[in-house]
């Protein structure tokens, strides 16, 4: 069944039945088991809907023509394959003015170590510079590994660092900088890669219900035009950067989110991204 056929549905139980549907942006239908039936089933009655400004609501569109198409959906996946995952829809264009979110001590600190390390490889650094900067990289991210819940203290430590070497620290992220960041992360990750990728692409998915970009599925293309499934990518500051992006995002079914290694015009976003401490060329 198409998702475009999902979505016409999905809007008409909306229209019929709530009045606020015009500001849901997505529809997350989780699955659940039916004794009855002793399978996995899509829970029509309570769809996750999330609305302009990222509010959730909890929605019943039991009873409808969605409900039933959900369930042909269920019944068919479950056939093929024996197993039946979530689904999220997107209804809206996405508001362009979603607020930043909040990152705990554990994300600020991975995205510290993306940043350091990415600055190790700034051009005319002197040997000293590349080992501090990597250092610092390695402990962040070794400190946000192994404490999972470091205390603000733990983290404040790190500020004064992060400062001396002009690098991020905030604690509120935007898309704009978090998309920056996980394509930090990707360049530097494929430093020792030869050829190096044009790309990175994630598809979208679900990690425990939530809508997630999916670092173990990643592939990347190559300028040949080969495409290959990557898992050296999968590492925990780059999961994290990724689920605060998609917090933001709420990847829908379908979407791929597309991290390019080079300059504009031929990155993701159509411009440049800001702050990238690589220039064109140079080799990370």
């Amino acid at each position: 069944m198409k998702t475009a056929h999902l979505i016409t549905a999905a809007r008409r139980a909306l229209a019929t039945l709530h009045a606020s549907e015009e500001t849901i942006q997505t529809l997350t239908i989780t699955t659940t088991h039916d004794p009855a039936r002793r399978t996995l089933i899509y829970d029509s009655e309570c769809v996750i809907a999330r609305h302009n400004g990222n509010t959730v609501t909890h929605i019943d569109l039991g009873g409808t023509d969605f409900a039933e198409d959900l369930d042909a959906l269920a019944e068919d996946a479950m056939a093929r394959s024996g197993t039946l995952h979530p689904l999220t829809l997107r209804l809206g264009a996405g508001s362009t003015t979603v607020p930043p979110i909040g990152l705990d001590p554990q994300k600020r600190l991975f995205v510290l170590s993306i940043h350091a390390r990415a600055a190790a490889h700034r051009p005319g650094l002197t040997g000293i510079q590349v080992l501090t900067l990597a250092n610092l990289a390695y402990e962040a991210n070794d400190a946000a590994r192994h404490d999972n819940t470091p205390t603000t203290a733990q983290t404040e430590s790190y500020a004064g660092r992060a400062g001396a070497h002009k690098l991020p620290f905030g604690t509120v992220a935007d898309a704009e900088f978090l998309t920056h960041t996980a394509r930090l992360a990707v360049r530097t990750m494929s430093h020792y890669m030869r050829p190096c990728p044009l790309a990175l692409e994630l598809p979208a998915g679900h990690l425990a219900d939530i809508p997630s970009w999916l670092a173990h599925q990643a592939v990347a293309r190559f300028r040949d035009g080969e495409e290959r499934r990557e898992t050296g990518y999968n590492t925990p500051a780059f999961r994290a950067v990724l689920r605060a992006l998609a917090a933001l995002q709420t990847p829908a079914t379908g979407d791929r989110l597309s991290l390019y290694l080079t300059d504009a015009p031929a990155n993701s976003a159509g411009h440049v991204l800001h702050r990238d401490p690589i220039p064109e060329g140079v080799p990370v």
